[in-house]
């Protein structure tokens, strides 16, 4: 019975990613006091990382011949990484295969096209980001300050879902062109010193104001939400 509950979660947050306009909806993960995940934020976020590549481009140099896969590298995650590769089988994106790729030092880190950093490498964090700096990787963090360290998407939890922000200045200057879809369900979007914090409509009492007006709080409905959020790309 647990292994299909499991694939049941597995489906509804594919499905959720793949509609994208109601992936604010597809995590159900409380959140926790330590590095340690929940089942359910394990599955959501591999199925996150998964979803991310089929909206980013990659300059067509970095990813070589046809059928070259694209690789997912994992920096303490290890169950994420378990994860990804369940769901990955099988599958492609792009009309791409997907490998996943254990990272456990800044040499790693050559050759993979997403670099997700978990909680238990944030002693490494650092490094690791320096090292991705370098080259048209999608780096994918999972910390209070990921974005403000250099990651381009970071998870974040809300009202005990996972949701992500993306910071669009690390994207461009490594190359790689991410997709207005996927930015007009992104919780924040950050270009460079300026953050856009954007919601859907009737998403409930307010999060946190999205920007201020001299007269008023602005929130959007999902047309305005995605037209204001491509305005950033």
């Amino acid at each position: 019975m647990a292994t299909i509950i499991d694939n049941k979660r597995i489906r509804r947050a594919l499905t959720a990613l793949g509609w994208m306009s109601t992936l604010l909806f597809a995590g159900n993960a409380i959140a926790q006091p330590s590095a340690d995940l929940t089942p359910g934020e394990i599955e959501v976020k591999a199925a996150f990382v998964y979803k991310f590549t089929g909206y980013v481009e990659w300059p067509r140099s970095s990813l070589g011949e046809p059928d070259n896969a694209i690789t997912i590298g994992v920096a303490g995650a290890a169950d994420i990484a378990d994860e990804l590769r369940r769901i990955v089988a099988g599958r492609t994106v792009q009309g791409r295969g997907i490998s996943i790729r254990p990272v456990n030092s800044e040499n790693d880190v050559r050759g993979v096209h997403v670099l997700f950093i978990g909680a238990d490498a944030n002693a490494r964090m650092g490094r690791l980001l320096e090292t991705a700096r370098q080259r048209p990787i999608l780096v994918i963090t999972d910390a209070p300050d990921g974005l403000e360290r250099g990651a381009m998407i970071n998870f974040v939890m809300v009202k005990r879902r996972v949701q992500f922000e993306i910071a669009v200045e690390p994207a461009e200057k490594a190359g790689l062109s991410l997709s207005s879809r996927l930015l007009s369900v992104a919780f924040r979007v950050k270009k460079g010193d300026l953050d856009l914090d954007v919601h859907l409509a009737g998403y409930g009492a307010p999060l946190r104001p999205s920007y201020k007006t001299p007269t008023s709080v602005v929130f959007f409905t999902p047309t305005e939400k995605e037209t204001a959020a491509v305005s950033f790309a």
